[in-house]
């Protein structure tokens, strides 16, 4: 059986409920002013766009809190003396009596954002251009995720290759392949520089030099590096660089 304390909880909660929804909407409210406050120290026609569209979103939540106050004002909720086990089913709560007398009309976007002092054919164009660009800004998001889809695919393709042996890893190179070396055409340059004594001027300035060192080449160089480049191709590499498999046939 509900008693009046289970009536003094439930009026309680009811409370509790109304003051978080004023606080929301406080919130709300003052998160709106510090956005107009922001705008309104730009000078731009984005800037006057996104005012008047938070003036009218500031109005469109004030006018909601009206109507929820004005459906909540004439509602009264009887306590029923069966148990709640008992109508559980038959039991509505709160947020049915919120929901029912909804708004009809949902916030039109393009009436907020649409400049007052406008005429009809500029209004038109500026219409023209934001759809063009949203078509722009669907196809580039479409490309992307074709990229992107492509990627992963290939990924995934490469990874059961490795996994099956018929991707080999290269000794010299290793899965990514061979890759062209940057040469630098600079050559390291070597500074020096001594403290000296200039009798104009009365003090030590610091002198630095610098110049470009001479390699020194023998006789025995081209041999070195002969063996070298033979000894880095004496064996074949892989089956992607040399096309041909050194395990036989395969």
């Amino acid at each position: 059986m509900a008693t009046a304390f289970d009536g003094g909880v439930k009026n309680k909660t009811i409370e509790e409920l109304e003051k978080q929804k004023s606080d929301l909407y406080k919130t709300i409210n003052n998160a709106i002013d510090e956005s107009v406050k922001s705008l309104l120290q730009a000078n731009d026609s984005e800037a006057t766009l996104g005012l008047e569209y938070m003036r009218d979103l500031k109005k469109h939540i004030k006018d909601l809190n009206g109507t929820e106050k004005e459906s909540n004002e004439g509602i009264t909720i009887n306590l029923d003396p069966k148990p709640d086990l008992e109508n559980r089913r038959g039991y509505k709560g709160l947020e049915y009596y919120k929901m029912k007398d909804h708004l009809k009309e949902p916030f039109d976007f393009e009436k907020a954002l649409k400049p007052k002092r406008i005429s009809g054919i500029e209004w038109k164009e500026m219409k023209d251009n934001r759809y063009k660009m949203q078509q722009k800004l669907d196809m580039w998001i479409k490309e992307r995720q074709k990229e992107r889809d492509r990627i992963q695919k290939y990924r995934m393709e490469r990874q059961q290759l490795m996994l099956s042996g018929k991707y080999e890893k290269c000794p010299r190179f290793g899965y990514s392949g061979r890759k062209r070396k940057e040469r630098n055409k600079d050559k390291q340059k070597v500074r020096h520089c001594r403290m000296e004594y200039n009798a104009t001027l009365g003090r030590e300035y610091e002198k630095c030099i610098e110049f470009t060192p001479e390699l020194v080449t023998t006789a025995n160089d081209g041999r070195r590096r002969r063996k070298r480049r033979y000894e880095q191709n004496k064996y074949p590499c892989c089956r992607k660089c040399c096309k041909q498999s050194y395990m036989g046939c395969l």
